[in-house]
């Protein structure tokens, strides 16, 4: 029963975040000032392509396409109606191509890029963080300092940061793109080798942030964990000693980290 009521609660919190997303990912876009036909129809008529009489029409047919015609909370019912059904409209940056066409581009580079990355920032994140937070003494400080700064810089920033460094300054890697010009991706050793020098970049940017992510929560929660794992403490001369009496199945609090990282990634 009280697992019930539990699951129960979950599942109503997970609706409302989910209403309140939608709500905040229609509304949001439409209370910017302007309209993203207006700039179509501005990219058109800035290349001379057609008339004022013209212009009218395609601003029309686009407003109709969109369904920008119609009144907001109609838009908004279309809208969520599309949603529940995996239909994501038409992009306004990449017309006449579908977002779910654009996505599922990109998918796949995406994960090729984060799944490893996790893996391997989860391990590493760990087991340094649980070597220092054994070790103690400058090793833990160190650390510390470390995964502060590695864990309070965005994937996106580091990235940049990389890019420049690495990339711009020291010609190590290539600038940008997934792989060299010319070529087709198929599944071959050729292929390979020249997508893994595109993959560099992306994927250490990720991997230290995911690595400091890993280490400051071992560090800091490192008392608390041990006492929720069944650990007694005593404070001896302004110092805390640990005993252990118990364990419990009890997870890291760096667990769930490891489920929202995809999202703060991308």
């Amino acid at each position: 029963m009280a697992l019930a009521k539990y699951l129960g609660r979950k599942l109503a919190w997970t609706i409302v975040v989910f209403f309140v997303a939608l709500v905040l990912n229609f509304l949001l876009p439409r209370l910017i000032p302007g309209n993203p036909v207006d700039a179509i129809v501005g990219q058109i008529a800035a290349g001379g392509g057609a008339g004022g009489e013209q212009l009218q029409k395609i601003h029309e047919h686009y407003m109709q396409e969109f369904g920008l015609d119609k009144p907001l909370w109609q838009q908004f019912f279309i809208y969520v109606g599309h949603v529940l059904t995996g239909d994501f409209g038409t992009s306004f940056g990449s017309y006449p191509a579908s977002v779910n066409h654009l996505v599922g581009q990109a998918l796949p580079w995406t994960i090729a890029i984060q799944l490893p990355a996790i893996i391997v920032g989860w391990v590493i994140g760990n087991v340094l963080g649980a070597l220092a937070a054994f070790k103690g003494g400058w090793l833990d400080r160190g650390a510390f300092v470390g995964s502060l700064f590695f864990s309070s810089v965005p994937p996106f920033a580091f990235a940049i940061i990389l890019l420049f460094v690495v990339a711009v300054k020291g010609g190590v890697l290539p600038v940008g793109g997934a792989y060299s010009f010319g070529l087709t991706p198929e599944f071959s050793p050729a292929f390979f080798g020249d997508a893994i020098t595109y993959f560099w970049l992306p994927f250490w940017s990720l991997v230290l942030v995911f690595i400091g992510t890993k280490m400051i929560l071992i560090d800091i929660w490192k008392v608390p964990t041990a006492l929720a794992l069944g650990v007694t403490a005593t404070l001896i001369g302004g110092s805390i000693v640990l005993s252990l009496i118990k364990t419990r199945n009890e997870p890291a609090p760096a667990e769930p980290q490891t489920g929202i990282q995809p999202g703060i990634a991308e």
